[in-house]
């Protein structure tokens, strides 16, 4: 099969990384071959090859495009802001590890509830995407790229910020983390609302 106009970028790389791994699963499978006692083995990895190689053809097949591959990719990056926000659950309602004073409890509440908007932030661009995502235009998908870009500023602001939202908090660190995370959020919903599928 062959990759069409509507492969931005973002599909494209996962596309290569599908086929690379297939190359990586085949050379581990013809080493297995190659020795009598871990052909046993051999087996796992030509069900591995197998499952790539139906991959590839799936997502043509599929027409999976850039949009969903873009979906995808922030889906990954919300995941990890939802990680950051569990553990941070996590830790409140534990009795024996939480150590926060009254004033540590008010900051981090209010630091959870900025995570949040990030999250949301996110989740609103994800179902754009997936309602209103078009591929038919390189401009269309420069904009999914750009958005990705954004996204991908946002979760490794949001494990630092809440990172330090753990006692003993220092306020100087936070409000800086804070900044950068609210600015970066903000600039990607400026950057949303620019694209076609908000503004269509």
């Amino acid at each position: 099969p062959t990759l069409s106009s509507r492969s931005g970028p973002t599909f494209v790389k996962q596309y290569a990384y599908t086929c690379k791994t297939i190359a990586y699963t085949t050379r581990v499978l013809l080493a297995d071959l190659a020795t009598l006692p871990k052909r046993s083995q051999s087996l796992t990895h030509v069900a591995k090859v197998w499952q790539k190689c139906d991959d590839c053809v799936n997502k043509i097949k599929n027409h999976d495009d850039n949009a969903l591959a873009v979906h995808h990719d922030i889906g990954e990056q919300m995941n990890l802001v939802k990680d950051a926000l569990r553990e941070l659950d996590e830790y409140e309602k534990d009795p024996d590890e939480n150590e926060w004073d009254d004033n540590e409890k008010c900051i981090a509440k209010a630091g959870v509830g900025v995570i949040r908007t990030a999250q949301a932030t996110m989740s609103r661009i994800m179902k754009a995407l997936k309602e209103k995502g078009n591929v038919w235009s390189t401009k269309n998908i420069q904009e999914m790229e750009e958005i990705l870009i954004k996204c991908e500023k946002i979760s490794p602001l949001v494990d630092d910020f809440a990172s330090n939202l753990y006692p003993p908090i220092d306020t100087r660190t936070v409000v800086n983390d804070l900044y950068l995370l609210l600015e970066t959020t903000k600039t990607a919903i400026e950057t949303l609302r620019e694209t076609h599928f908000v503004t269509e």
